[in-house]
């Protein structure tokens, strides 16, 4: 994925972190041999990369070099290997358990402040089916991307409030106030203040196959495909 500031992070087939810069330069790699699997990175905060192992339940907060600057244990979670966590705008942490379908907001001290209601109440959810692919927040609401389900939309109190109909394999992006989303042979920008949806066309044309994910930063287009990471400008 990119964050803000154009650098691209990939989580490599040996559960590494590789960080590259704007210009496609190795800055560093992050890599723990005891924590389990890295199912999660956020990075929203350039400076404070969030790294999230369920096998132990706990975060490792990393600087903009990859190294590790503190480490915070989830306090009485036993998490599935699918659990999902980012950082929220109040720079504590928004947690999908998995094991109990449920949205939670745990604090800095890995304490859980908010439990949202279980996801299996939701009359329109199978949760014989779920997987989870992404979560993430965006101007203080939380999105939560389940495979074959759609995105679902909470608020900052974990109060679900609406499913977007977008059936996404990947991690989602936002740029300003849109959802980036690919549907059948095109990518479309959805305007969360009027609700609209936009196709997306590109000064230089895609090839197809169209890339698995796309992230707009600055003016670049970045694009992924087979493990492959190209960069285009769009102006």
């Amino acid at each position: 994925m990119v964050d803000n500031l154009a650098n691209i992070f990939v989580i490599t087939n040996a559960n590494e972190l590789v960080k590259i810069d704007s210009m496609g330069r190795f800055v560093g790699n992050y890599r723990e041999q005891v924590l389990g699997r890295l199912q999660h990175i956020s990075v929203e905060n350039p400076m404070k990369i969030v790294c999230f192992y369920p096998e132990v339940s706990q975060i490792v907060l990393l600087d903009n070099m990859l190294n590790a600057i503190e480490r915070i244990k989830l306090n009485g979670l036993a998490l599935s290997d699918n659990s999902l966590l980012c950082r929220s705008f109040d720079n504590n942490f928004w947690l999908y358990d998995e094991r109990n379908f449920q949205l939670k907001k745990i604090n800095q001290q890995g304490e859980t402040i908010i439990e949202g209601a279980w996801l299996q109440n939701l009359d329109q959810l199978n949760t014989q089916n779920i997987n989870a692919i992404d979560l993430i927040e965006h101007q203080q609401m939380v999105y939560l991307n389940l495979e074959n389900t759609g995105i679902l939309v909470f608020d900052r109190f974990a109060n679900y409030k609406n499913t977007l109909p977008f059936m996404q394999e990947n991690r989602l992006q936002f740029a300003n106030n849109s959802l980036i989303y690919k549907q059948d042979s095109n990518f479309y920008s959805y305007d969360l203040t009027v609700f609209e949806s936009k196709k997306i066309d590109f000064k230089m044309p895609l090839k197809n196959p169209l890339p698995q994910q796309i992230f707009i930063i600055n003016n670049k287009l970045y694009t992924l495909q087979n493990n492959r990471i190209s960069i285009l400008r769009t102006n």
